[in-house]
């Protein structure tokens, strides 16, 4: 059978175009885009009675952090939503973001309007740019499939220099707040997902942690015992989960620290 060279040539073509493309995008289409991002409420305890909420969307901003760079009093609360960094232009809601050194607070505003009267005037917010990229509501609602983003205030500026947004997507915590004394100010974003995830932190107890061998040494006694020394590395204080990405329909999901750490991958 005689081959058909112009149907060969369209084959070699078509090979060509998917040549150095990854096995997985033959699955789930094209390459991740690396635009979308996790944005993190962080609470920050004063040391005074106070505490202020705060959001993160940058990871070294968060390892930061983590690392107590930014001083103590710093924890993640475990509530996030789906954003894009800043200047992907992926979403026309370019979030301005402020910080305040009399109240020690930041603020954040997709509203032009509001960032642009900030920055022009003298009223005690700094200027720290664009803090990530997310779509806003029309007519004071979000579209189908997103999450809306409420903008609370505590309504303490006034009296203490007190003044701090807090930024949530659950309506029962909304409603909470507002229960607390705080002003609800509608919709602020319209985020890509939403979730709550709290964060898990555990000491390990001195004493507690021997080789495998005195763990199973029952004249040892002693209670309880932990035998960590079959882990490849070094195991950490906390294993943050994260929001899924865009293909994947189960939630919640761990991290890949934990299979990392042991060797074994759970599916939840």
């Amino acid at each position: 059978m005689k081959s058909n060279p112009s149907r060969v040539a369209s084959i070699a073509t078509v090979a060509l175009a998917f040549a150095g493309l990854p096995a997985w995008s033959f699955l789930i289409g094209p390459p991740y885009d690396p635009a979308p991002i996790t944005v993190e409420e962080y609470l920050h305890d004063l040391g005074d009675g106070r505490a202020h909420y705060f959001l993160v969307s940058s990871p070294g901003e968060k390892q930061s952090i983590e690392a107590g760079a930014a001083g103590p009093g710093w924890r993640a609360t475990g509530h996030r939503f789906g954003a894009y960094a800043a200047g992907s232009n992926r979403a026309p809601g370019k979030v301005c973001r402020f910080y305040a050194p009399g109240p020690v607070s930041h603020f954040f505003t997709a509203s032009v309007a509001e960032c642009d009267a900030l920055r022009a005037h003298d009223l005690g917010w700094n200027y720290e740019g664009i803090a990530f990229e997310i779509d806003v509501p029309l007519a004071g609602a979000c579209g189908r499939g997103q999450s809306t983003v409420y903008r609370l205030l505590n309504g303490r500026s006034q009296f203490l220099n007190d003044t701090n947004h807090r930024y949530v997507t659950d309506p029962e915590l909304r409603a909470e707040m507002v229960a607390q004394g705080w002003v609800d100010e509608g919709a602020a974003f319209c985020a890509t997902s939403a979730a709550y995830v709290p964060a898990k932190r555990f000491d390990l107890a001195a004493g507690k942690i021997r080789p495998v061998a005195d763990c199973e040494n029952e004249d040892l006694g002693g209670g309880g015992c932990i035998a960590l020394n079959g882990i490849a590395g070094p195991m950490p204080n906390r294993i943050g989960p994260y929001l899924p990405p865009f293909y994947v329909t189960n939630n919640p999901q761990w991290s890949n620290r934990f299979s990392d750490l042991t060797g074994y991958f759970f599916d939840l």
